[in-house]
């Protein structure tokens, strides 16, 4: 079963407080219909798993990112009270850093509410980017949330679509416009 999703975009700020470790905090923003609104704000950390200034040649990068996301009309958590969502992946690059390469990201997030979830999914992205200049990049990527708690047990949700990232500078990091299908 395929799920529509609204077309969004979104801006991250990331700030690195070592080598290894960044902060980020992404937003997102969804059009639905002739509406739009900011559908989440979230704080996430990710530690990489591998010295970027000792590696610089090294082909395969990996990191792990914890999170912990607030919602606001979040159209997967609509009828279910915007409860907050926390949750990791696991993230690995091959290829050029600074050109193209490509990327795998495999997840799970469920809501606040542990001891009986209402959300809980397993995520998995796949994506190639290719640096146009330093500061832009365009790709396509393909991502899918499969349902894991008993409320929505039959949830399935692909998107497929362009990527561009446009990072002016170190401090503001990425914003990118995604449409999904």
């Amino acid at each position: 079963m395929t799920s529509p999703r609204p077309d969004g975009f979104g801006l991250r700020r990331v700030y690195g407080l070592t080598n290894r470790v960044e902060l980020a905090f992404p937003w997102e923003a969804a059009a639905i219909g002739d509406q739009g609104r900011i559908t989440d704000f979230s704080v996430d950390a990710r530690i990489r798993l591998y010295d970027p200034l000792q590696d610089t040649g090294r082909w395969v990068r990996s990191l792990v990112r914890v999170f912990y996301q607030f919602n606001f009309n979040h159209p997967t958590n609509a009828g279910n009270l915007n409860l907050p969502w926390i949750g990791g992946n696991l993230v690995t690059t091959l290829g050029d850093p600074v050109g193209s390469h490509a990327s795998i990201d495999i997840g799970a997030f469920t809501d606040t509410a542990l001891a009986h979830p209402r959300v809980a999914y397993q995520s998995l992205g796949i994506g190639y980017i290719h640096r146009l200049t330093p500061e832009l990049r365009v790709g396509a990527e393909y991502y899918h949330e499969i349902a894991l708690s008993q409320i929505d047990s039959g949830g399935r949700r692909f998107f497929v679509g362009p990527d561009v990232a446009f990072a002016p500078g170190q401090v503001l990091g990425d914003v990118w416009v995604c449409s999904f299908s």
